[in-house]
């Protein structure tokens, strides 16, 4: 997974350069020749293409970074494959690194406020009208009430079991009192409740009424209670309809009226908590750069997942919450590269500017701090030339994200950061 969401971010990265550079056009061929299976190869050249790159007297930043990103494209196509090979023969993986766990503790906190709520008002009516079996209603109103929380809008999902519920009992009805009567075999049975179960997986398909196919099947199941010798008690059938159409009203109002958890809320903790990251990482805090990638991956995905609505995703705050998070994982990839060769006094001074650069949005001074770290890459020390080569590499990307994305990103930085042309 975590190879996964590296490809598609160097593939972002270089998707921003020019269509019109040779050097852009020889890499992605060589990132598409690697993805197609040919890693050795392509590893290879661009290794040699950095050296060549690295001995000119005129070496560019732009050069290197390009270079440098293809690289770390094609490493995690070899990473990919290597957790695909562990996953088909049980080894262990090259690289194994622990990925984090996403707790989102306020909705959680909210879901059980509203169960809770509901579960009390439901429990309490029932009591003061003394219906006889009504532990079914308050079974039915906790099991919707947790599955409604699995769901971007529970609302919706409430709505949704209510469409169900009208199909089921009338399914129900019918089978149980027009199919089941003449004989009590199972064959019968089977024949009778197999369009219904069929109707319901079909619905299934859809993922927008996804849920109505799966809710009806459950409840079409419990509503025919099927057992051998059948029951026909009409009285019976028709006071299960009616706890179970209460449970689903207690529910809808919880769901509406009790601190209610909808996608748009989703949406925004999302981009809340994307600002929040991008301010962090421009900053200089230290992150873990994988479990940022996911968690970065992950926030996406929420978005995505809560946008169900007629509105959609609203594709230009995607295409910001994606710079922005190119931009965070480049600037927080830079301080901890700079931080692995922070014994040379001149990079150490320079951390200062640099962030204040980054928070500001100054693209051309992240440039030039660049080009700064490439003429100190020493020769023959390995650790350290990759350090910085990594530095300078990500500090080019954040460049070239702020230079092409400013618009985008400024909606989620700060006041101080810099709206005009490449910074001042």
């Amino acid at each position: 997974m975590l190879a996964l969401v590296e490809i598609v971010q160097q593939v972002r990265l270089l998707s921003l350069l020019e269509r019109g550079n040779p050097l852009a056009v020889t890499i992605k061929d060589q990132c598409l020749a690697a993805l197609d299976g040919n890693r050795s190869g392509a590893l290879a050249f661009l290794g040699r293409l950095r050296d060549d790159e690295l001995s000119r007297p005129d070496v560019t930043v732009a050069a290197i970074g390009q270079i440098q990103q293809a690289l770390r494209c094609v490493e995690a196509v070899t990473q990919l494959e290597d957790g695909l090979l562990s996953l088909r023969e049980g080894s262990a993986p090259g690289r194994d690194v622990r990925l984090p766990h996403r707790k989102e503790f306020f909705f959680a906190l909210q879901n059980a406020i509203r169960i809770g709520i509901a579960l009390s008002a439901g429990a309490f009516f029932l009591v003061l009208a003394g219906w006889p079996a009504s532990a079914l209603a308050l079974m039915i109103t906790a099991n919707v009430c947790a599955l409604t929380t699995t769901m971007p809008d529970p609302s919706k999902a409430v709505v949704a079991a209510m469409v169900s519920f009208v199909l089921a009992a009338v399914s129900a009805d019918i089978v149980h009192f027009y199919f089941l009567t003449d004989s009590q075999d199972f064959i019968r049975l089977a024949i009778a409740i197999a369009p219904m179960m069929i109707f319901g997986c079909l619905l299934s398909v859809s993922p927008k009424i996804a849920g109505v196919g799966v809710t009806m099947n459950n409840i079409f199941l419990f509503l025919l209670a099927p057992s051998n010798p059948q029951s026909f008690n009409a009285l019976s059938f028709f006071s299960q309809c009616m706890f179970v159409a209460f449970a689903l009203c207690v529910v809808l109002l919880a769901s509406r009226l009790v601190w209610p958890v909808s996608e748009r809320d989703k949406q925004r903790a999302v981009v809340r908590a994307t600002k929040e990251t991008l301010a962090a990482s421009v900053t200089g805090e230290r992150y873990s750069l994988p479990a940022l990638s996911i968690a970065l991956a992950s926030r996406i995905s929420d978005y995505v997942a809560a946008s169900t609505d007629k509105h959609g995703s609203r594709p230009e705050v995607l295409k910001g919450l994606l710079a922005t998070n190119d931009l965070s994982l480049a600037s927080a990839a830079a301080c901890a590269h700079l931080g692995q060769s922070s014994d040379d006094p001149a990079i150490r001074s320079g951390l200062g500017p640099l962030q204040r650069a980054l928070q500001s949005g100054n693209s051309r001074r992240l440039y030039a701090s660049a080009r700064s770290i490439l003429r100190r890459v020493p020769e023959g020390k390995a650790g350290l030339q990759e350090a910085l080569l990594g530095a300078v590499t990500d500090l080019w990307s954040a460049a070239l994200v702020l230079e092409r994305e400013r618009r985008r990103i400024r909606h989620f930085a700060g006041r101080g950061f810099n709206r005009g042309g490449e910074g001042r």
